[in-house]
């Protein structure tokens, strides 16, 4: 159905995407972490900048809790600064995203 193609976020992917980030809890009851899953690799095999972090245990709403607000913090920024404000390879790398690597 068109109107549920429209709806979806990977429908929208394509190279020169802007850089995205997902922090997504594992227990996630509202979005199913598939779903970042999905259009995270979508992301990837578009060429685009792309980082997913997954957290074992946690629902949809798992900045509530300080130490998860503090690293989630630090991750986009850190993200950020690599992907916008002063985008740059890293020794070793490809200059290229890598792939997801769940966070448990």
């Amino acid at each position: 159905d068109a109107d549920l193609e429209a709806a979806s976020p990977t429908s929208y992917v394509a190279p020169g995407f802007p850089p995205t980030i997902f922090l997504h809890g594992r227990a996630d009851k509202t979005i199913p972490v598939t779903a970042s899953y999905r259009l995270n690799e979508a992301l990837l095999q578009a060429g685009n900048a792309v980082e997913l972090h997954v957290f074992e245990g946690l629902d949809h709403i798992f900045d509530s809790y300080p130490e998860f607000a503090e690293l989630s913090a630090r991750l986009i920024d850190l993200f950020v600064d690599r992907h916008v404000v002063d985008p740059r390879p890293y020794p070793g790398g490809t200059g290229r995203p890598a792939a997801a690597t769940p966070t448990t």
